[in-house]
């Protein structure tokens, strides 16, 4: 999740309301990995349930529609493709902020909902670094 994030910073989850609202695109999870779920991840979403994703050259698509993202620094996007996928009823698609070295739903396919662990919402250490995570 570089540049927002860095490995070892310390942030609060929130845990109780991915499970019970819905979640939204642009919302930075902490997820059990779908290969190891002794692990887990920091990813952002940005598919929901009942859409499908494509990505060419690097940029998302979204039900064919191109979605701006903001938040990524033109530094740590690449130039890969995915092919349309169909996301179900409890999946999501997740990706990194740092797209040329981010495993991610590219890597292993969606993510199903039963492995969230909560909404990622505040980054306090180290205190250069804290405040909101948009």
């Amino acid at each position: 999740m570089e540049p927002r994030l860095i490995d070892g910073e310390k942030i609060l989850v929130e845990e109780l309301t991915p499970h019970l609202t819905s979640v939204a695109r642009g919302d930075i999870l902490v997820f059990r990995h779908p290969k190891n779920s002794a692990r887990y991840l920091v990813k952002r979403v940005v598919g929901l349930s009942g859409e499908t994703i494509e990505i060419r050259h690097g940029l998302l698509f979204v039900n064919g529609h191109r979605v701006r993202e903001w938040y990524l620094p033109a530094a740590s996007l690449d130039a890969s493709d995915v092919s349309p996928v169909r996301l179900g009823p409890s999946e999501l698609f997740v990706l990194g902020d740092h797209r040329n070295d981010s495993e991610d739903s590219r890597s292993w396919g969606p993510l199903r909902r039963a492995q969230i662990v909560g909404r990622a919402m505040i980054s306090y250490w180290p205190l250069q670094t804290a405040g909101y995570l948009r």
